[in-house]
């Protein structure tokens, strides 16, 4: 058992190690939201709801992610195996309302992006991108004028061919990120049984010292005798 605590407790250092690079890029992408226009003009234009749910889920998120970690952190230094149960438990309790949360956001947000596609500045974004395939021959003979067509076209295009990547790779990544908390919570939870079964043993282990040494004690007395009225009496 205890080499599965060991194990148990290097993996769980691991998984927040590596929770806290995600906490780092979602640091990131908040200030790029906050500050930087390439990243955050389309998006609070066409979705202004879903912008602030974004910078702000972003940035509890990975103030929280940090904040775990230094709980597990704490949890796994402390001697006393009541106090690291209920950090352990308290650590799983809360990465599991995370996760949840991410859950929900991403649901709530699909659902926001399907609303609106069906709206009229939805069908509008979608009326340009027909009219785009119209437009290839256009930017063909405007580029033989000048180069400055045939380079919007090129951009266009490589746009096209990365967003599907994109959103792949950004799928992957929250697939990972929720596999990995919830890798973590088990981690931990299995952790805090393996506190609870070692306060058990010991205060087992205590309870029967203390019963064979009074017992024991109790039995190697010595016998006190005295003389009282012409007769050897045990005191």
């Amino acid at each position: 058992m205890n080499c599965c605590q060991r194990l148990a407790s290097v993996l769980l250092s691991h998984i927040n190690l590596m929770l806290a690079l995600y906490a780092g890029a979602a640091l990131v992408m908040a200030a790029r939201l906050k500050w930087d226009p390439t990243a955050y003009v389309v998006l609070r234009q066409l979705l202004p709801a879903v912008y602030r749910a974004l910078a702000a889920g972003l940035l509890a998120g990975a103030v929280l992610l940090i904040l775990l970690g230094h709980l597990t952190a704490t949890a796994l230094v402390v001697r006393h195996a009541t106090s690291r149960r209920v950090l352990l438990i308290l650590y799983a309790v809360v990465m599991m309302a995370l996760v949840l949360a991410e859950v929900g956001w991403a649901l709530w947000t699909t659902l926001r992006v399907e609303e609106w596609l069906r709206g009229p500045e939805g069908q509008d974004l979608l009326t340009a991108l027909e009219v785009h395939e119209h437009l290839v021959p256009l930017f063909s003979v405007l580029g033989r004028l000048h180069p400055l067509p045939q380079k919007l076209h090129d951009l266009i295009q490589e746009v096209e061919k990365d967003v599907p990547c994109n959103a792949y790779v950004a799928a992957a990544g929250a697939a990972l990120l929720v596999a990995l908390q919830g890798l973590a919570v088990v981690l931990a939870l299995l952790l805090a049984h393996y506190s609870r079964s070692r306060t058990r043993r010991r205060d087992s282990h205590s309870f029967a010292t203390t019963t064979t040494t009074a017992s024991t004690s109790s039995e190697r007395a010595p016998l006190r005798t005295a003389y009282r009225n012409g007769r050897i009496v045990v005191v």
